[in-house]
């Protein structure tokens, strides 16, 4: 067996092995079933049920408790995997886990796609699937992961190729679906809105007709959420928790313009910390887990290695390949518009959740790192051997002790509280309440909207 094939078989086990590490105690890792995943699964239970949301409504988007909006291709995707897997707590986190699954393939068909170096793509799909950035948010219902998989997916259909030297049929077809799914992305998560954007327009290595399809469709299929914007309640979080906004919390609302650019660099920087990568992380005990920051050694060591190798192409862009500056080009754009949603708030920085959409940029960077670095089958094999280790440290850390330590922050006495008194904490609002009203005491949604006297 040659010394690739070798190479290729080990990461892809170890791959596989993480991916079905992702279905695993769904239910008690993290415990408890947060405030943000009971609005989405009573409003899934709904569509499920009906047709319909929890208020009786079908559009792109549903309001939920606290003035957030939830999209409805998260609610109805999730709607339709519970239909099948359950909704019980390790339905709804199922569904996430298996958009994880998703991503991770998706990164390593993107990586051969830009490169055509199947070693390289290896590497790719096995650092994302160890990645802990990449593990915590792929066992939590919420929304942001889908987006994250389908801007990976969107990037994999615009450096689709044929074998014709023109635009066929099946070309156009990969690049109208690339824009498609940038549209979705974009209203799935709002965070990655920004960050969608700029990849659509500033995409390199991409020939006119494809930029132009890409945008065309993209530009078209986000006329609903620009009108959406008409309505002040639709972009009301985000207006709270800008550098810019003047609530009373935002120690920036009085700050001039150079002043916020200063904090915004900051925080950018904050994102880039040794603390936020390897360790405790996002103090957010939902985002992290304390003893691991979102990445971990290796992909760490291999982040330094891509860096180099960027700095290196950025200074001779004539002496790289074309495949080499679309990839360093790429990786660097991803990064800096994926951190900068989260650096463009003033909550909670670093924030892993609002930064999401960077981690397939660091798995890619790091993956290069390593094929680069890694040229002999003893070391790749070594190299292997220690991701194996890390993520099995990484794991040991969630399963045995994340659980308690994050049980205040997943709402994980609810549920025992709601069967024993009937009652719900008071900043707890009626979408979440009907998530109760149905899974425990078995009402119907319609049972549930004359109740709580919501919809039609």
């Amino acid at each position: 067996m040659r010394n690739g094939n070798t190479t290729h078989l080990v990461l892809a086990a170890i791959a596989a092995l993480a991916c079905l590490a992702r279905f695993v105690a769904l239910d008690t890792a993290p415990p408890g079933f947060f405030y943000d995943e009971a609005t989405g699964a009573a409003h899934s239970m709904c569509y499920q049920q009906t047709g319909y949301d929890l208020f009786g409504k079908r559009g792109l988007f549903s309001t939920v408790d606290a003035a957030s909006i939830q999209s409805t291709p998260f609610l109805a995707g999730s709607a339709v995997w519970t239909a099948v897997f359950g909704t019980e707590v390790a339905g709804f986190r199922s569904f996430i886990a298996f958009v994880s699954v998703l991503t991770i393939l998706g990164i390593g068909v993107l990586a051969q796609r830009l490169t055509q170096d199947r070693t390289f793509a290896w590497w790719a799909l096995a650092l994302a699937a160890c990645l802990p950035w990449s593990f915590q948010f792929s066992r939590i219902s919420w929304d942001a992961p889908l987006g994250v998989m389908l801007l990976v997916w969107a990037l994999v259909f615009s450096y689709a190729r044929t074998r014709s030297e023109r635009p066929d049929a099946a070309q156009w077809l990969c690049w109208l679906s690339a824009g498609a799914l940038f549209a979705l992305a974009s209203y799935t998560y709002p965070p990655l809105r920004l960050q969608i954007l700029a990849l659509v327009l500033f995409l390199p290595a991409l020939a006119l007709p494809a930029r132009a399809a890409i945008l065309g469709l993209f530009a078209l299929c986000n006329i609903p959420v620009v009108l959406a914007y008409l309505d002040p309640d639709f972009a009301a979080r985000a207006q709270i928790l800008a550098l810019t906004s003047n609530h009373p919390r935002n120690p920036f609302a009085d700050a001039g313009f150079l002043e916020l650019l200063w904090v915004y660099v900051t925080q950018m920087s904050q994102h880039l910390s040794l603390s936020f990568l390897l360790g405790p992380g996002d103090a957010n005990l939902r985002h992290s887990i304390q003893t691991h920051g979102v990445l971990d050694w290796l992909s760490f060591g291999g982040l330094l290695i891509g860096t180099a190798l960027v700095v290196t192409t950025l200074r001779n862009p004539g002496e790289a390949s074309i495949a080499t500056r679309r990839l360093h080009l790429l990786c660097l754009l991803g990064i800096v518009t994926g951190l900068s949603p989260a650096a463009l708030t003033w909550e909670g920085i670093p924030h892993a959740l609002r930064s999401l959409g960077a981690w397939p940029f660091f798995v890619l960077l790091a993956a290069e790192g390593l094929h680069k670095s890694l040229t002999s089958r003893s070391v790749q094999l070594a190299a292997s051997a220690i991701m194996v280790v890390l993520f099995g440290v990484y794991l040991s850390s969630f399963f045995q002790h994340y659980p308690a330590l994050a049980r205040p922050w997943f709402d994980a006495d609810v549920l025992q509280m709601y069967r024993s008194t009937g009652q719900l904490p008071p900043d707890h609002g009626p979408v979440v309440s009907a998530y109760y009203l149905m899974k425990v005491d078995g009402l119907s949604c319609i049972e549930v909207r004359q109740t709580l006297e919501l919809g039609s």
